[in-house]
């Protein structure tokens, strides 16, 4: 890791409780519509219809119960999933082939959530899309389709809430509590569906980097105690804290299936890649260590910040998945399953400067370029950045036709094919690139978005403003010569989409995400499931941009909606998606109030 990534890192690990703001009034906001009002009202008739029972109030359990069966009968993905669990007992399986399919289709029409997240000084609030919601149709006075996520025994303003994190099914957000007379913190979990608290667990200082299991039973994130950084997993049903590892820096990602509880670690104090094949509460292991249930695959460890967990399916119908991580100036795919030694087959995927011959001339050894790197979710494409050339965002991606969708097969010999992403294309005339910050993929790969800033000549910057402005398009204030935006990029067509209107970012995202972008890449995402468009943030507030790649104009390419900033404008947004192919992948008994 390059000194300056080092130096902002471990200033967050020793970020102390922030200030708490003044309180504001914050005021009701109305039921939400579409499938998410209905899914969160079957889970409230569920507890009333229990009450009712209980208390022998028939009648009223009655009324409850024909409701509850009417919104039920309107749910397609419910009546195909009954009919899929009817033909697999039957051992209909080619009937129950087809369903799975027709499922599958639905569940990416309709969700199965589809809501912004919110952080401002004053609280957490979801926005919801209700599927596929005109953004125009956004009203103005206000986020009437809105979530207000809120601990239980503490009122406004006494509190901050840092880091959060969607589940895998849109269904929960966890996120960092912190109070002013406490240099603690706590996790807390909260039911997007209704805004209550599902749990609390008080850990020693304040957490962060938060991932969320498949099956959300587990989550694992960084801490510290007795001065070291620490990775630890939660289990939600319990409240037992596992310590799995100590060392800093420390980057990691977790296995997608399933149940699993594999887990691969960039520890830095061991200089190591780590894998860990059981992170479930039987034992407790911790790294680094000599022998136990760490294995090292890689030492010493390349200049990179988090490893990336792949998972994808082959033309088979088999799964596959490899750990992409840097060793020695390379960028590798390797299988989580077997020890990395020099008859171990992996795949190169990029080869930079080496680490072991790297010095300044004289002989003296110096810090290598650190190399960043995304994965799509689908392991078709690699978005790599090397700090060396801070501006030159490059795309991996499958050299042969034959060689698509496993991008990251081990078995393959052939080099991936590797573009320069066009992101001075999306620009104004005389205004380039300066350096990437960040990037993300949509969850379908085909779009890959930087947080560039960029640069304008004197000229260019006598035309041009700064600021999303109030409906995301006019200029306001002086001119500038440099600044932010968020540029799209198709992977499919080689050309850039388009960008938004130079801003200024805030502080929250600057200082806490930006830097670490890797880890938080595969745990939040700007993006809407379906990737049509993606939620940023400005000084001015929020804004989401939709795409039309049928338009021919850049300009038009680009649709920015601001949302309401009330009672206060947002500091980070991110938008839901499911990880998993169904919710059935999620444990989804949310009533257990051992929580």
């Amino acid at each position: 890791m390059c000194r300056r990534a080092r130096g902002a890192f471990l200033a967050l690990c020793a970020a102390a409780v922030l200030a708490v703001p003044t309180p504001r009034a914050v005021r009701p906001l109305a039921t939400p519509l579409g499938r998410f009002a209905r899914t969160r009202r079957l889970r409230t008739l569920r507890e009333e219809l229990s009450d009712a029972v209980r208390s022998q109030n028939f009648a009223l359990a009655a009324r409850l119960k024909a409701e509850r069966d009417e919104l039920r009968a309107d749910d397609p993905v419910r009546e195909l999933r009954a009919r899929l669990s009817r033909a697999i007992a039957c051992e209909d399986f080619a009937a129950a082939s087809e369903l799975r399919d027709e499922l599958r289709s639905a569940q990416r029409r309709t969700g199965p959530f589809d809501s912004v997240l919110f952080l401002s000084p004053d609280g957490l609030r979801l926005w919801v899309r209700g599927g596929h919601l005109l953004l125009d149709e956004l009203p103005e006075d206000g986020l009437d389709e809105a979530v207000v996520l809120q601990p239980d025994d503490l009122a406004p303003g006494s509190y901050r809430l840092q880091q959060p994190t969607w589940s895998p099914s849109g269904t929960r957000v966890a996120a960092t509590l912190l109070l002013p007379s406490a240099s603690s913190g706590e996790l807390v979990i909260f039911d997007a569906l209704r805004g209550g608290e599902l749990a609390r667990v008080a850990l020693p200082a304040p957490p962060f980097y938060y991932m969320w299991s498949a099956d959300e039973r587990y989550i694992t994130c960084l801490s510290a105690s007795a001065g070291r950084l620490v990775l630890l997993a939660v289990e939600l049903r319990t409240g037992e804290v596992l310590t799995l590892a100590r060392g800093a820096p420390l980057f990691y990602a977790m296995a997608r299936g399933r149940a699993d509880r594999r887990l691969v670690a960039h520890n830095g104090g061991a200089n190591a890649v780590q894998l860990l094949a059981d992170y479930g509460p039987v034992a407790q292991p911790v790294a680094p260590a000599a022998s136990g249930p760490w294995r090292t695959i890689c030492t010493p460890a390349g200049g990179f910040q988090s490893p990336c967990w792949c998972r994808w399916r082959e033309p088979s119908g088999a799964l596959g998945e490899a750990i992409v991580f840097a060793e020695r100036g390379r960028v590798v795919a390797v299988q989580p399953e077997v020890r990395v030694s020099a008859a171990t087959r992996r795949r190169v995927l990029y080869t930079g400067t080496d680490e072991a011959a790297a010095s300044d001339g004289s002989g003296a050894r110096v810090d290598p370029p650190l190399l960043l790197f995304v994965v799509s979710r689908c392991a078709q494409a690699v978005a790599l950045l090397s700090a060396a050339a801070p501006s030159d965002l490059l795309l991996l991606s499958p050299s042969t036709r034959a060689d698509r969708p496993c991008l990251l097969d081990v078995s393959s010999n052939v080099a991936p094919h590797a573009d320069h992403v066009d992101l001075n294309g999306a620009l104004p005339r005389g205004e380039r690139v300066s350096e990437v910050s960040a990037f993300w993929f949509s969850p379908g790969g085909r779009w890959l978005l930087a947080l560039a800033r960029t640069a304008a000549s004197a000229a260019a910057a006598s035309s041009a403003g700064t600021g999303a402005g109030a409906r995301g398009q006019e200029a306001r204030g002086a001119p500038a010569a440099s600044g932010w935006r968020w540029v799209i990029f198709d992977c499919e067509a080689k050309a850039p989409l388009g960008a938004t209107p130079r801003c200024e970012l805030t502080p929250s995202l600057l200082q806490q995400y930006v830097p670490f972008f890797t880890q938080y890449a595969q745990s939040v995402s700007p993006f809407a499931p379906d990737g049509g468009a993606f939620c940023f943030v400005t000084d001015e507030g929020g804004f989401v941009a939709t795409l039309h790649p049928e338009m021919s104009e850049i300009a038009a390419r680009i649709t920015i909606t601001p949302l309401p900033n009330k009672p206060a404008r947002p500091e980070v947004m991110w938008w839901s998606g499911p990880v998993t192919d169904a919710l059935d992948d999620v444990d989804m008994d949310l009533d257990d109030r051992r929580w």
